[in-house]
């Protein structure tokens, strides 16, 4: 599910993140927003329980899209699995993850 909060647009996120089908989703989505010109996006992975190897590489491919596109990806709300999973491959150095989808979306605001 996809809403808009101003310039903010947020994905909530369900169900597990795996290789095939939800992999793909992942990254269309995320293909979408780039090419309809959003700029900021939240992905909300509090409905995430499991995320494996090819659903971070959706995510760290969504981050290369929006970044070449003059954006950013920022996470909020992921379970522990999911965090644990984020900080073992080092991705939480290309975005951090925010306890809130709030939090995420006014993050935005200071950037320059």
């Amino acid at each position: 599910m996809i809403r808009k909060e101003g310039p903010v647009a947020i994905v909530a996120l369900h169900g597990k993140v795996t290789l095939g089908e939800a992999s793909e989703s992942l990254r269309a989505v995320v293909e979408k927003l780039a090419g309809e010109g959003c700029q900021q996006v939240v992905l909300n992975l509090a409905g995430v329980p499991f995320i494996d190897s090819a659903g971070l590489g959706a995510l760290a491919l969504g981050f290369t899209l929006l970044k070449k596109a003059g954006g950013l990806l920022k996470l909020a709300e992921a379970p522990p699995r999911v965090q644990d999973a984020l900080e073992m491959t080092r991705l939480t150095r290309l975005f951090p993850v925010y306890t809130s989808e709030k939090d995420a979306a006014a993050s935005f605001a200071n950037v320059v």
